[in-house]
């Protein structure tokens, strides 16, 4: 074998077990759920909204809970639970109206992740439609499934 085909196998060699070798840290946290999920009509006020992850996060910038008059309703301030994998944003108390919440982590590879998701204190009205967020996201980041 020439010297230089030796060194593509062996470059070649190495990528494939950089790559096999590659560890779940790097990798951006992925969101598991919320409560209230994104689009929940419910019928008691929550004293907190969670969003779940699948690996630890930290508090990231830009963190709200707004009603739809776009006033805040962050009743203190966010949090991480659960082992590093739960964002907890309390609220004050809620009457009933349709809420926003932009919520932003910080993955443990170092990216800034955020979405958002709406939902209803109170009856489901006919005809209201689902409750929509008039917050916007702060990235591209995950959306509830």
């Amino acid at each position: 074998m020439t010297p230089l085909r030796t060194l593509l196998v062996v470059l070649g060699a190495a990528a494939v077990a950089a790559a096999c070798c590659t560890s779940p840290a790097f990798a951006h946290a992925k969101l598991v759920s919320t409560t209230p999920p994104d689009g929940a009509v419910v019928a008691s006020a929550p004293t907190e909204v969670r969003v779940r992850f699948d690996d630890p996060v930290t508090v990231g910038p830009g963190n709200a809970v707004v009603a739809a008059d776009r006033r805040s309703v962050l009743g203190g301030s966010p949090r991480v639970t659960g082992g590093g994998r739960q964002l907890v944003l309390p609220l004050s108390v809620l009457p009933n109206g349709d809420y926003s919440v932009r919520w932003a982590i910080v993955s443990d590879d170092g990216h800034l992740e955020s979405g958002r998701l709406a939902f209803r204190v109170g009856p489901a009205h006919l005809g209201e439609g689902l409750p929509r967020p008039v917050l916007g996201a702060e990235s591209d980041g995950a959306s509830p499934g």
